[in-house]
């Protein structure tokens, strides 16, 4: 039996995998990573060995690591794995001046966003994203592993949001709006009538603390996040390190212009030693588009790393 993570040793939700696994009568287990939930970390594994199972550990392990990446984040810190999704030009646009956008990339490239949607228990924008676009923020052009996911979140710091924007009125998947303490008794009224959930947390220089949201989002049990923009919310995360993966969609295409939108947009770093740094896990072929992904790379190197 080839698992990717160690068999559960412990009642949660189901009984424990090693118990069933003892009693099938099965004498090899070969398992990709040990499990770093405390109530498991090797005890599924003594199960098997105490049984007489040969038991083989850690084949592939860096690959089954990734394959359950979310959960390893939630397990030993508590907080939800943080996927960047962006979709941008050559020259890294994500939009015309007036604000065009459809469709930077190719239909390949819309339906690998998609299966990244329904990998994920949440899907993330902010409020200029809703405002501008009006998307469903649900899972289309491949089948979702749940109806009820992902669970759409807005980052609205002023509940500037529509009762009738399509991520409340359409879709199967809750909506939570994350706003400020200052926001609209109101207007939150009318959203949590529209079917809305609301968190509010104290203002990070007038914008919705975004750390605060992704702890409320932990405590409901929702272990990744993908967070699709625009771009000053790509620049929110990535200024305050919350990105734990990059996938960048590159389409191969030109804007140009001073005022059309970058990808990643705020403050900027002041140097380019300041400048998040990332590691390329793979690149794909999306189409005429690629997809790049990869990890930040959480110490330092220098010019020649």
């Amino acid at each position: 039996m080839f698992v990717n993570l160690e068999p559960c040793s412990h009642y949660g939700r189901t009984p424990p995998c090693a118990d069933l696994i003892v009693r099938t009568g099965i004498k090899r287990v070969v398992v990709g990573t040990v499990d770093p939930n405390p109530l498991v970390a090797g005890r599924g594994i003594a199960t098997l060995r105490k049984a007489g199972i040969e038991v083989k550990v850690g084949v592939l392990e860096d690959q089954c690591r990734i394959l359950n990446e979310a959960y390893f984040k939630f397990i030993t810190t508590g907080m939800p794995f943080v996927t960047l999704k962006l979709a941008q030009t050559l020259d890294g646009k994500i939009a015309t001046k007036s604000g065009d956008s459809k469709w930077i990339t190719g239909l390949k490239a819309r339906k690998f966003a998609h299966r990244l949607r329904a990998e994920s228990d949440v899907v993330l924008v902010g409020r200029g994203t809703l405002a501008k676009d009006d998307p469903r923020l649900t899972v289309r052009h491949v089948r979702p592993a749940r109806k009820d996911r992902p669970i759409r979140v807005i980052l609205d710091s002023t509940l500037q949001t529509l009762p009738t924007a399509k991520a409340l009125t359409t879709g199967q998947c809750d909506t939570i709006i994350a706003t400020t303490e200052a926001a609209s008794l109101q207007r939150e009224e009318a959203l949590r009538r529209a079917g809305a959930s609301i968190i509010r947390s104290d203002a990070q220089d007038g914008r919705v603390d975004i750390e605060a949201v992704l702890k409320s989002l932990a405590e409901r049990g929702l272990t990744s996040v993908l967070v699709e923009g625009g771009a000053e919310v790509a620049w929110d995360f990535v200024a305050r390190g919350l990105v734990d993966k990059a996938v960048f969609v590159i389409a191969p295409k030109v804007l140009g212009g001073r005022e059309s939108i970058p990808s990643v947009s705020g403050a900027g770093f002041a140097s380019i030693s300041e400048a998040m740094q990332f590691g390329v896990h793979k690149v794909m072929r999306l189409g005429d588009d690629i997809a790049l992904i990869a990890y930040p790379r959480r110490v330092p190197i220098d010019e020649h790393g």
